[in-house]
C-alpha cells in the first residue's frame, strides 16, 4: 500500500472523529432551541405574575428534569442515528465521547457568549457530565444482547436523565 493511500485513509478515520464531536455541538444545538420555544410556550402560564427570565424558570424542579431530558434525548438521537452507522463497531465508545465533547464545547460557548464567568473546575464538572452521560447511554446501546426499546433506549435514557438532572440540583 502506498504511503499516500495510507495517508487518505488517516485523514479520513480523523473526519469521521470530527464529525462525531460536531454531531455533538448539533445534538445541543437542537435541545437549546426545544429548551427556549418551551420556555416561551409555557413561562407566562406556569407563573404569570413573576415573570421569570429563563434562568429563573430552569430552577423550578420540573423544568430541571425536563430540560435534562431533552440534553439527553438529542445526544441520544445523534448516538442511534448518526454514531452507530458510521463508527460500525469500531470506535464507537470514542465517537460517543466525542459527541459528548461536542455537546459541551456548544454549551460552553453559549455560556461564554451571555457573558458569563464560569470556575474551570466547573467548565470541567460540565464537560464531563456530558461526556459520562453520552458514554453511559452509548455502553447500553452498543452492548445490548437484545436490543429493544426497554434496554436500549428507555433504560440508558431514564439513567442519563437521572444523573444530569441530580448534577443540575447540586450545581443550582
Amino acid at each position: 500500500m502506498s504511503a499516500d493511500r495510507q495517508v487518505g485513509r488517516q485523514i479520513r478515520r480523523y473526519m469521521k472523529k470530527l464529525e462525531s464531536f460536531f454531531w455533538g455541538a448539533v445534538a445541543a444545538g437542537g435541545a437549546v432551541v426545544f429548551q427556549f420555544v418551551f420556555f416561551l410556550a409555557t413561562a407566562n402560564f406556569i407563573a404569570p405574575e413573576a415573570k421569570l427570565s429563563f434562568d429563573q424558570f430552569y430552577t423550578l424542579p420540573l423544568v430541571l428534569i425536563l430540560f435534562a431530558f431533552l440534553e439527553e434525548f438529542f445526544k441520544y438521537l445523534m448516538l442511534t442515528k448518526r454514531i452507530i452507522k458510521s463508527s460500525a463497531g469500531r470506535d464507537f465508545l470514542l465517537n460517543a465521547c466525542l459527541v459528548g465533547l461536542g455537546f459541551f464545547a456548544f454549551e460552553l460557548g453559549l455560556i461564554l457568549n451571555n457573558g458569563g464567568v464560569i470556575e474551570i473546575k466547573r467548565i470541567l464538572a460540565i464537560a464531563t457530565l456530558h461526556v459520562v452521560t453520552t458514554l453511559f447511554m452509548s455502553y447500553f446501546i452498543f452492548t445490548a444482547k437484545k436490543p429493544n426499546l426497554f434496554n436500549t433506549g428507555i433504560w440508558p435514557l431514564l439513567l442519563a436523565t437521572t444523573l444530569h438532572s441530580f448534577f443540575n440540583w447540586l450545581a443550582l
